[in-house]
């Protein structure tokens, strides 16, 4: 990749379905063993960020549960 950083930055990215970055969460979770998670989700409207972070929150009650 000719911008390294830009690699690093989207290391920890998750994008797809539900399933898709449920699988990916839980694979950083039991790699890394964090406590606490910070969230960004770079949309422009507000609907797709509010759709976006009840997704997440969905897919955290599953895994914490």
């Amino acid at each position: 990749m000719k911008y390294p950083f830009v690699k690093q930055l989207l290391k920890y990215s998750f994008v797809g379905s539900k399933e898709r970055v449920k699988k990916q969460l839980w694979d950083f979770l039991g790699e890394t063993r964090v406590n606490e998670l910070i969230v960004a989700s770079f949309t422009y409207a507000r609907k797709d960020r509010l759709k976006s972070t009840k997704l997440f929150e969905k897919i955290m009650m599953v895994i914490n549960n």
